[in-house]
């Protein structure tokens, strides 16, 4: 290896290490991680994010992983700062148009939200 091949190693080590310190701070201080109501979803469950997604932004909900897709339009309307794109961008490259929600920081199992998820999307389309 040469200097240069260290030394690009070196900065891709510093920027992932900042967000992993940035994203453990981040994740630790929320007090709570998923909310859900008749009127929209609200994921704190990743340092990525996207917050608040109304009922009518998703398009459709996977039971065994938690993968929600969601419309084109409010995916471009992400108003996340530049690190937490980058960081979305490439966690979502196999997931175009969706979200996975992490069940690791949860108290509930998969079971559970997707039937709490079902049951709210339900009273809102009424």
């Amino acid at each position: 290896m040469t200097a240069m091949h260290i030394q690009i190693l070196g900065i891709l080590n510093t920027v992932l290490c900042s967000q992993v310190l940035c994203s453990l701070i981040t994740i630790s201080t929320r007090k709570v991680a998923l909310t859900i109501t008749n009127d929209y979803l609200i994921d704190n469950s990743r340092f990525e994010s996207l917050g608040k997604i109304y009922w009518n932004d998703i398009t459709g909900i996977e039971k065994y992983s938690l993968k929600i897709s969601i419309k084109d339009s409010h995916l471009k309307n992400n108003k996340n700062n530049l690190l937490k794109r980058i960081v979305f961008d490439i966690q979502n490259l196999t997931n175009k148009g969706s979200i996975i929600i992490s069940c690791g920081l949860l108290e509930s199992n998969r079971e559970e939200i997707y039937e709490a998820i079902m049951v709210a999307q339900g009273n809102a389309i009424r």
